[in-house]
């Protein structure tokens, strides 16, 4: 849940692949930080990270996250950016790479405010 004073309630617990399909994965905890309210994808900096194809035609948040590790080998990084879905009422889920697998499940909740987190 992201709130109009850019507080929020809630994480995302993942588990990040960490290798090939066999390895450990990375277990952890991801608290949103900052996000903007849908930016333009081909402007610096989120031309960094593509738009998945799934996202193409909503309205979207690019949040950024904290990471907290619980378990599995070390992250390399403790913090994230990534698109997520903005306005959907339901669960989103996502298969980015076609083995009919769910690669991502996300429901998130915006309820307005500045377009930019950190503004004042």
């Amino acid at each position: 849940m992201l709130y109009s004073d850019c507080s929020h309630d809630g994480s995302i617990v993942a588990a990040i692949p960490a290798g090939p399909p066999a390895a450990p994965r990375i277990v952890a905890k991801l608290v949103a930080t900052d996000w903007v309210n849908d930016p333009d994808p081909d402007l610096w900096p989120y031309a960094l990270w593509p738009v998945p194809a799934a996202l193409e035609d909503m309205s979207r948040l690019f949040l950024c996250y904290d990471l907290q590790p619980i378990s599995g080998p070390p992250l390399p990084f403790n913090e994230f950016c990534d698109w997520a879905p903005r306005d959907v009422r339901e669960s989103l889920a996502v298969d980015f790479d076609g083995d009919e697998i769910r690669d991502l499940l996300i429901s998130v909740i915006y309820r307005g405010g500045p377009p930019l987190c950190a503004d004042p």
